[in-house]
Protein backbone atom coordinates (compact mmCIF):
# COMPACT_ATOMS: atom_id res chain seq x y z
CA UNK A 1 0.00 0.00 0.00
CA UNK A 2 1.36 3.52 -0.88
CA UNK A 3 1.52 5.97 1.32
CA UNK A 4 -0.32 9.14 0.96
CA UNK A 5 2.65 11.16 1.39
CA UNK A 6 4.86 9.72 -1.24
CA UNK A 7 3.98 12.70 -3.97
CA UNK A 8 4.45 15.64 -1.17
CA UNK A 9 7.35 18.20 -1.32
CA UNK A 10 8.35 19.10 1.80
CA UNK A 11 7.24 22.69 2.61
CA UNK A 12 8.91 25.59 2.21
CA UNK A 13 9.17 27.88 5.35
CA UNK A 14 10.10 31.23 5.11
CA UNK A 15 10.81 33.63 7.54
CA UNK A 16 8.60 36.48 8.15
CA UNK A 17 9.55 40.34 7.65
CA UNK A 18 11.54 41.88 10.45
CA UNK A 19 9.13 44.35 12.04
CA UNK A 20 10.53 48.23 12.71
CA UNK A 21 10.82 49.67 16.03
CA UNK A 22 7.74 52.06 17.18
CA UNK A 23 8.27 55.39 17.26
CA UNK A 24 8.89 55.25 21.32
CA UNK A 25 11.58 52.31 20.79
CA UNK A 26 13.58 54.57 18.44
CA UNK A 27 13.02 57.26 21.07
CA UNK A 28 14.12 54.56 23.86
CA UNK A 29 16.90 53.43 21.52
CA UNK A 30 18.29 56.81 20.44
CA UNK A 31 18.49 58.35 24.37
CA UNK A 32 20.57 54.87 24.83
CA UNK A 33 22.80 56.03 22.41
CA UNK A 34 23.76 58.73 24.84
CA UNK A 35 23.52 56.79 27.49
CA UNK A 36 25.92 53.90 26.51
CA UNK A 37 28.06 55.82 24.54
CA UNK A 38 29.04 58.71 27.12
CA UNK A 39 30.09 55.67 29.45
CA UNK A 40 31.58 52.91 27.52
CA UNK A 41 34.82 53.31 25.23
CA UNK A 42 34.35 53.04 21.50
CA UNK A 43 38.05 52.86 20.22
CA UNK A 44 39.84 55.81 21.07
CA UNK A 45 36.43 57.88 21.60
CA UNK A 46 35.31 58.06 25.04
CA UNK A 47 31.85 59.66 26.26
CA UNK A 48 30.15 62.39 24.11
CA UNK A 49 32.40 61.60 20.55
CA UNK A 50 31.59 57.99 21.18
CA UNK A 51 27.69 58.78 21.91
CA UNK A 52 27.84 60.57 18.33
CA UNK A 53 29.48 57.49 16.54
CA UNK A 54 26.95 54.99 18.17
CA UNK A 55 24.03 57.62 17.26
CA UNK A 56 24.98 57.99 13.59
CA UNK A 57 25.70 54.54 13.28
CA UNK A 58 21.90 53.42 14.36
CA UNK A 59 20.36 56.01 12.48
CA UNK A 60 22.09 55.36 9.06
CA UNK A 61 20.58 51.22 10.14
CA UNK A 62 16.99 52.91 10.92
CA UNK A 63 16.95 54.31 7.71
CA UNK A 64 18.95 52.33 5.30
CA UNK A 65 17.87 49.10 5.98
CA UNK A 66 21.35 48.06 5.44
CA UNK A 67 23.05 45.07 7.35
CA UNK A 68 25.47 46.29 10.14
CA UNK A 69 28.59 44.70 7.87
CA UNK A 70 27.61 47.45 5.16
CA UNK A 71 27.31 50.09 7.60
CA UNK A 72 30.50 49.43 9.01
CA UNK A 73 32.49 49.31 6.17
CA UNK A 74 30.35 52.34 4.60
CA UNK A 75 33.13 54.53 2.63
CA UNK A 76 32.27 58.33 2.77
CA UNK A 77 32.68 57.97 -0.93
CA UNK A 78 29.61 56.11 -1.50
CA UNK A 79 27.19 59.21 0.05
CA UNK A 80 26.90 61.72 -3.09
CA UNK A 81 24.54 65.01 -1.74
CA UNK A 82 21.78 62.97 0.13
CA UNK A 83 21.82 59.89 -1.81
CA UNK A 84 23.55 56.68 -1.10
CA UNK A 85 24.85 54.40 -3.12
CA UNK A 86 26.38 50.85 -2.80
CA UNK A 87 26.14 47.10 -3.74
CA UNK A 88 25.80 44.63 -0.44
CA UNK A 89 28.50 42.57 0.16
CA UNK A 90 26.86 39.52 0.73
CA UNK A 91 24.55 39.72 -2.02
CA UNK A 92 25.59 41.95 -4.34
CA UNK A 93 22.02 43.80 -4.29
CA UNK A 94 22.33 47.69 -5.12
CA UNK A 95 21.08 49.99 -2.47
CA UNK A 96 20.90 53.31 -3.52
CA UNK A 97 17.98 54.95 -0.92
CA UNK A 98 17.96 58.89 -0.27
CA UNK A 99 19.05 59.92 3.43
CA UNK A 100 17.44 62.48 5.63
CA UNK A 101 19.17 65.35 6.71
CA UNK A 102 19.34 64.28 9.98
CA UNK A 103 21.36 61.20 9.48
CA UNK A 104 23.43 62.86 6.65
CA UNK A 105 24.23 65.50 9.80
CA UNK A 106 24.99 62.32 12.06
CA UNK A 107 26.93 61.28 9.71
CA UNK A 108 29.34 64.36 9.71
CA UNK A 109 29.37 65.07 13.29
CA UNK A 110 30.60 61.48 14.06
CA UNK A 111 34.15 61.74 14.53
CA UNK A 112 36.47 60.11 11.90
CA UNK A 113 38.04 56.96 12.22
CA UNK A 114 39.42 57.59 8.83
CA UNK A 115 39.49 59.95 5.73
CA UNK A 116 37.73 56.34 3.94
CA UNK A 117 35.17 55.46 5.98
CA UNK A 118 32.45 56.64 8.73
CA UNK A 119 33.03 53.49 10.92
CA UNK A 120 35.74 51.40 10.05
CA UNK A 121 40.00 52.91 10.26
CA UNK A 122 40.19 50.19 7.20
CA UNK A 123 43.17 48.33 9.41
CA UNK A 124 41.34 45.59 10.75
CA UNK A 125 39.27 42.81 9.53
CA UNK A 126 35.67 43.51 8.37
CA UNK A 127 34.58 40.72 10.79
CA UNK A 128 36.21 42.31 13.87
CA UNK A 129 34.90 45.89 13.12
CA UNK A 130 31.61 44.23 12.54
CA UNK A 131 31.92 42.05 15.92
CA UNK A 132 32.55 45.00 17.95
CA UNK A 133 29.75 47.05 16.78
CA UNK A 134 27.48 44.28 17.36
CA UNK A 135 28.50 44.27 21.09
CA UNK A 136 27.65 48.29 21.29
CA UNK A 137 24.26 47.94 19.70
CA UNK A 138 23.77 45.30 22.24
CA UNK A 139 24.96 47.34 25.21
CA UNK A 140 22.70 50.44 23.29
CA UNK A 141 19.79 48.14 23.18
CA UNK A 142 20.07 46.54 26.88
CA UNK A 143 20.36 50.13 28.06
CA UNK A 144 17.54 50.88 25.98
CA UNK A 145 15.66 48.12 27.79
CA UNK A 146 13.44 47.23 24.72
CA UNK A 147 12.33 43.11 25.42
CA UNK A 148 12.39 40.59 22.32
CA UNK A 149 15.80 41.63 20.88
CA UNK A 150 16.97 38.45 19.88
CA UNK A 151 20.34 39.26 19.90
CA UNK A 152 22.53 38.41 17.09
CA UNK A 153 20.02 37.04 14.53
CA UNK A 154 23.11 34.51 12.70
CA UNK A 155 22.53 34.26 9.09
CA UNK A 156 21.88 37.47 8.23
CA UNK A 157 24.72 38.67 9.67
CA UNK A 158 23.62 41.90 11.23
CA UNK A 159 22.62 43.11 14.79
CA UNK A 160 19.22 44.04 14.36
CA UNK A 161 17.78 41.09 16.06
CA UNK A 162 14.47 39.98 15.62
CA UNK A 163 13.05 43.42 14.63
CA UNK A 164 14.56 46.13 12.00
CA UNK A 165 15.87 49.31 13.30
Amino acid sequence: MESFLSGARALEVRPSATLPFTPEQMAQILKACDQYGNKCRGGKYWGPENARRIRALVLLLRHTGLRIGDAVTLERSRITRDKLFLYTAKTGTPVYCPLPDFVLTALEGSPRTSQRYFFWTGESKIESATGDWQRALKGVFKEAAIPNLGGHSGDEGDARGTREI
